[in-house]
């Protein structure tokens, strides 16, 4: 049994390894015999047999002493555990402060529209940081966050035009409010240069390039976002933005650009025949219960999601 091993355990008043074995349950001879083909000295074989039993004395079963290594999949990246743990201090953050997080976005946005339009803004004299940040957007390894609330600060700008002369504070409160209900902007309808100008100055810093990158995009709210900058960026018609519009998807590197317009179309397709079904098996479960006197609970039925309003905005997008 290993003098030494045995001298160790009884020196420091634990039981021989002999009086241990005997007072625990028997080895499975499955077990034993597996340990003792490894051909180890006895000494191994017996801390290898004193650590099966104390583990059968705690109840554990043999399959949760099997030889495997650590699970990887299990292991936390660096970036993961760091994104965890900021969303959890973000939230812990705004249950302290009273602050809702959905509408703290929306404040959130409106600032950095007003701060990234507005060539007073320090080291944006020419819109610098703004054609930057769409830069930024544009790249394939962008956080995909970044790009859904980046997609809404370039189309919140178009709507609140932080330097024109006609932006009040109250306009700007007014013009929000229509973005948040996805209406037109007031300046388009009526029709403001200052409007117009800004259009094109944003598609010659790279909107363009921004809508059509994100609409390779496999997130639907991304792709979503994308349309809808796209229909305030060619609201009113505007000419010189159609154009350049025009010679990007003119070119072979746009052809994601249509196959997500296609996708998009079939999905919502897709997701009317189904709702249709639905309404049609609702009507009749409706009639069946009547007819057996109880009564109809009244159920709602399920929304069509995302793809009924993408379809939406591409439509309006091909009539701009």
């Amino acid at each position: 049994w290993g003098g030494n091993s045995s001298r160790a355990l009884v020196g420091s008043g634990a039981e021989s390894p002999a009086h241990f074995l005997q007072t625990q349950p028997s080895i499975p001879p499955r077990v034993s015999g597996s340990i003792r083909r490894k051909g180890s000295s006895r000494g191994e074989d017996h801390r290898a047999m004193t650590l099966l039993e104390s583990a059968r004395s705690l109840g554990l079963a043999e399959a949760d002493i099997s030889n495997k290594g650590p699970d990887l999949a299990d292991k936390k990246t660096a970036q993961s555990q760091f994104h965890h743990g900021w969303n959890s201090f973000k939230a812990d953050v705004a249950t302290r402060l009273g602050i809702d997080p959905n509408r703290g976005m929306v404040k959130t946005i409106f600032d950095m529209a007003m701060m990234m339009g507005s060539r007073k803004t320090y080291l944006n004299g020419s819109l610098t940081i703004l054609r930057e940040f769409m830069r930024l957007m544009c790249d394939p390894a962008c956080d995909r966050l970044v790009q859904l609330n980046g997609l809404k600060v370039v189309r919140a700008i178009l709507y609140l035009m932080p330097d024109a002369p006609e932006s009040t504070p109250e306009r700007q409160e007014v013009e929000y409010a229509r973005l948040l209900n996805n209406q037109p902007p007031l300046a388009a309808e009526k029709e403001s240069k200052h409007f117009a100008q800004l259009q094109i100055r944003l598609a010659k810093l790279g909107c363009i390039d921004l809508v059509v990158a994100c609409m390779s995009s496999e997130n639907s709210d991304i792709i979503l976002a994308a349309v809808m900058l796209s229909v305030t960026l060619l609201e009113g018609g505007c000419r010189p933005a159609q154009d350049m519009l025009g010679n990007v998807l003119s070119q072979s590197t746009s052809q994601p650009f249509f196959q997500q317009i296609h996708q998009v179309l079939e999905d919502s397709v897709a997701a009317l025949k189904t709702q249709k079904r639905k309404i049609k098996q609702a009507a009749a479960e409706r009639d069946a219960n009547k007819a057996a006197g109880i009564a109809s609970t009244g159920a709602e039925l399920p929304s069509l999601g995302g793809s009924l309003l993408c379809m939406t905005e591409l439509i309006k997008l091909m009539r701009r």
